[in-house]
């Protein structure tokens, strides 16, 4: 049988370790390990086994919390397939046992952080799919309206309100999915900037891709394989471009609205 006061106070630790300021993420990962190894001992978390009371359902709650914090921690190491894992355990306890445990007050965040790692990776077909699965109750959460909100941005094209929301994020842990999002954007905006015209000047590309620098605007554009010359981007490709940055700044807005607009619109029907 498991220990489940053991089980209790390695829980604690990994919670204190894992939300703490700079986590060891190799010790977080071996305790991790450690209590899951402990949690399978226990008789109440064996296939077919009946919970009657709040006693036998303290091996849940604790399976839970410890899933809860295998998924903070599958974020912090950048781990997107554990993070997965962690989350399609943890809706078990959130939907399968609803009826016998207390309510988990990470619940909202962990969907949400599914939510918008579905942005990022623009699987907009399954975000749809899985926000169907949520309780209308929940979705006025702080947390699960985020990434709800920034799904509209996208379908109404509106790219300024999508950058404005990366400095307002709701909770820390949504930042490396939020850059993720960011970076599909980008790219995203990039292949139209591509196809709309001939050459860019660097400051025209630098606010179109959201760049903080021109290095690393310079860095992005060898990347794609794009042409730099005196302050100008060329793309490769017969198109006759823009050469005023005020029209090519409106007319590329304009572009990104509708490309966006398109993108999303095309996943939701395949």
């Amino acid at each position: 049988m498991g220990d489940i006061a053991g089980i209790q106070s390695m829980v604690a630790d990994l919670t204190k370790m894992v939300d703490g300021p700079n986590p060891d993420l190799s010790k977080c990962k071996d305790l991790v390990n450690k209590v899951k190894i402990e949690l399978v001992k226990c008789p109440e978390l064996q296939p077919g086994a009946y919970l009657d009371s709040s006693e036998s359902s303290m091996p849940l709650i604790l399976a839970r919390q410890t899933y809860e914090k295998a998924a903070g921690l599958s974020i912090l190491c950048e781990d997107i397939d554990g993070f997965y894992r962690n989350v399609a355990l943890l809706k078990d306890f959130y939907f399968d046992y609803s009826s016998i445990l207390p309510p988990s007050e990470s619940e909202t965040l962990v969907i949400a952080l599914q939510l918008l790692l579905l942005l990022a990776e623009n699987q907009v077909a399954r975000f749809h799919t899985e926000l169907e699965l949520i309780p209308e109750e929940l979705r006025d959460n702080v947390y699960v309206r985020f990434p709800i909100e920034l799904e509209q941005f996208l379908t109404e094209g509106s790219y300024s309100e999508l950058l404005a929301a990366k400095d307002h994020i709701p909770e820390k842990s949504f930042a490396y999915f939020m850059n993720l999002l960011m970076e599909t954007v980008r790219d995203e905006v990039a292949k139209s900037c591509e196809s709309a015209f001939d050459e860019l000047t660097y400051p025209a590309a630098q606010k179109m891709l959201n760049l903080d620098s021109v290095a690393e605007l310079e860095q992005y554009s060898m990347d794609r394989g794009w042409i730099l010359e005196n302050s100008t981007i060329r793309f490769v490709k017969d198109v006759e471009g823009l050469r005023d940055d005020r029209k090519i700044e409106k007319a590329v807005f304009d572009m990104i609205d509708r490309s966006l607009h398109y993108a999303v619109e095309l996943e939701r029907i395949v």
